[in-house]
């Protein structure tokens, strides 16, 4: 018993751990001020603020997040209300007032997010406007935020379309409209509107994204009146060394994304819950246990694992809650284990002689156990990102030993 007490109490030191270290490195990031970053919104701009962040720290200054109008960025950097800005649009007066940097810290792609039953074929942003006035199609947008494709912005803007254009303040709003069929569909940055899809259970294998736009680069903008060109030249030189050697874990954090929500990954999940429940039979077996107390060793910990890496991962709902197939798995083995038992009608002398028997097989399965975990949580860990991450090693080594 004392064992999965521990079980428990690790798992909940991992959530708490991992929320409370998230939520201080964002507070520590607001607290040290010296560059003021100007952005829309933290769900559309988290790219760009990662990016200046990073930066931001190799070069030990801090870094404050100012929260501007995206029509208004441009505006505030003139004006000295912020100290840096990435835009896509450059305007004739740029260098008047400010620094471009020497190359894109990234590029834009606009998605529309459909359910995956829709069919639209548009083969760029014209005939994509064109579809959208035909069909009465209802389209979600971000407030506030200025779309750099031309057509996609008079579309927005005009008039005669907001009968079909409804505006939300985040990804996730628009996404949960979509599930509801309150919208056709919602268009933002390819970026932005996967992470959200990603992050919501119910919607990962029904949604789909359809690029509408090419690549368009985006700049960090600095302003010359606040900041010196020594810090100036030193950050364009640290945006180039970054954009240099991140291409390669970009694409390994899209991996772990994916793999995070592939089907080896929840088989994986799937075999780790079963493996708890082992461990539970041999307990029934030697404590002579009852049937509720074995469903409920062998419950508690498996469904808790999974409920805490959703909470770890910031998803909106459980997987355990929305598909219950970890329960019923557990469920079906508990029982069939239970009955085997009885139905066989194993005496308490049988049990001594095959003691060490049933060891091996609990230290078999706890050990494959924590080797799921272990893969998990070095997956978690890195897409977090959660520091220090030896902290899942220390709470793993801590389980064995208990």
């Amino acid at each position: 018993m004392l064992h999965y007490k521990s079980t428990l109490f690790i798992l909940l030191l991992l959530c708490l751990l991992a929320f409370t270290q998230n939520q201080g490195y964002a507070q520590l990031q607001l607290e040290r001020f010296n560059l003021r970053l100007g952005i829309e919104s933290e769900s559309i701009s988290n790219t760009d603020i990662a990016i200046a962040s990073e930066i931001a720290a190799k070069m030990h200054v801090s870094l404050f997040l100012k929260h501007v109008p995206a029509d208004q960025k441009l505006n505030a950097l003139s004006d000295g209300v912020v100290d840096i800005i990435s835009s896509s649009k450059i305007p004739p007066d740029i260098k008047e007032y400010a620094y471009l940097s020497s190359i894109p810290h990234r590029y834009e792609n606009y998605s529309l997010f459909v359910l995956g039953e829709k069919n639209l074929e548009f083969s760029d942003s014209s005939e994509f406007v064109d579809l959208i006035k035909f069909h009465g199609f209802r389209l979600g947008v971000m407030k506030n935020y200025v779309y750099k494709d031309n057509e996609i912005s008079k579309l927005i803007q005009s008039p005669d379309n907001q009968d079909i254009i409804f505006e939300y303040e985040t990804n996730d709003e628009a996404l949960k409209a979509l599930l509801n069929n309150e919208i056709d569909g919602w268009i933002t940055i390819t970026s932005s509107g996967v992470a959200s899809v990603v992050q919501c259970y119910h919607a990962i294998n029904r949604i789909k994204h359809i690029v509408i736009t090419n690549k368009v680069p985006v700049y960090f903008m600095f302003n010359k009146k606040t900041l010196p060109i020594g810090l100036i030249t030193d950050l364009k030189r640290e945006i180039e060394k970054f954009e240099a050697k991140t291409v390669k874990s970009r694409i390994y954090l899209f991996l772990l994304i994916e793999s995070i929500h592939s089907s080896w990954f929840y088989g994986l999940s799937i075999i780790a819950g079963i493996l708890f429940t082992l461990p539970s039979i041999i307990l029934a077996l030697t404590n002579n246990s009852s049937l509720f107390s074995i469903i409920m060793l062998a419950l508690l910990p498996a469904s808790f694992s999974n409920i805490a890496l959703d909470i770890i991962m910031h998803k909106q709902s459980q997987g355990v809650f929305s598909n219950p197939i970890y329960i019923y798995c557990n469920l079906v083995i508990v029982l069939i284990g239970f009955f085997l038992v009885r139905l066989l009608g194993l005496q308490s002398s049988k049990i001594k002689c095959n003691q060490n028997f049933l060891s091996y097989l609990f230290v078999i399965c706890d050990a494959l156990v924590q080797s799921i975990f272990m893969i998990v949580g070095i997956i978690v860990s890195l897409m977090i990102p959660m520091y220090p991450i030896m902290l899942w090693d220390l709470c793993l080594y801590y389980y064995f030993l208990v």
